[in-house]
């Protein structure tokens, strides 16, 4: 009995090393990619982008995924860059295709982690937020996806601990993401006249997607639970 109940606890253990892991590797990569470096690339590849056009968008849809996988802090860089090579339509859909595949493995490696795990452990309240959740995944990811302030990782991060399912996971996040996506791609054409990647969408546009994607959070988990799961 007494290695039953520790499997779960040394999934948790797991899981925080894994967590420090990612940190660390945000902490290392923090800096390291400026718009300076993407200046520079997007300058080196434009030719390769214009004769090998593909090969461009697997290797962008590529970067952003492995940097998706680990939550580094590369996203709007890269899709600032994908979207001055290849333009904003296709930008845009290798920025998105790069990011769901990255969030996808970084969703099922911690699921696999804390799987038969609930977060009904810490207490009522994280068992409350938890069946909110669960209620409303849709409402609650594409919300907090809106919020650009919020790094991408720990959202992927919780969806996998509170044991929200695959399909709504990927459904919220598309929603929530594609307008931040078009907007980063579409400011790639003027990558070069960015003296910040923070000017690529305009401070009321950041505002207003964060009002609506707090509005959109709150309603999921402030109104009434509808989770099976819920259910005593």
């Amino acid at each position: 009995m007494r290695s039953l109940d520790a499997k779960p606890s040394r999934r948790w253990i797991l899981f925080a090393a894994a967590l420090l892991g990612l940190g660390a590797a945000w902490i290392l990569v923090s800096g390291r990619l400026t718009l300076d470096d993407v200046k520079l690339a997007a300058e080196a590849l434009d030719e390769i982008a214009g004769a090998h056009p593909i090969a461009v968008f697997l290797g962008a849809l590529a970067a952003q995924a492995v940097g998706m996988a680990f939550s580094l802090p590369t996203k709007a860089l890269l899709a600032l860059l994908a979207g001055a090579l290849l333009g904003p339509l296709a930008g845009a859909t290798a920025t998105e295709v790069g990011v769901l595949a990255g969030t996808t493995a970084l969703f099922f490696g911690c699921r696999r982690l804390l799987s038969g795990s609930s977060l009904a452990r810490f207490g009522s309240l994280a068992k409350r937020l938890e069946d909110r959740l669960r209620s409303r995944p849709l409402l609650a990811i594409a919300g907090l996806r809106l919020v650009i302030t919020i790094p991408y990782g720990p959202i992927t991060i919780a969806c996998a601990a509170v044991g929200i399912g695959y399909r709504q996971f990927a459904l919220g996040s598309l929603l929530g993401d594609l307008p931040v996506t078009a907007l980063y791609a579409f400011a790639g054409g003027r990558l070069m006249a960015l003296a910040s990647a923070g000017e690529a969408i305009s401070p009321a546009t950041c505002v207003a997607l964060g009002a609506a994607g707090v509005a959109m959070f709150a309603a999921a988990v402030l109104g009434p639970s509808r989770s099976r799961d819920a259910a005593p």
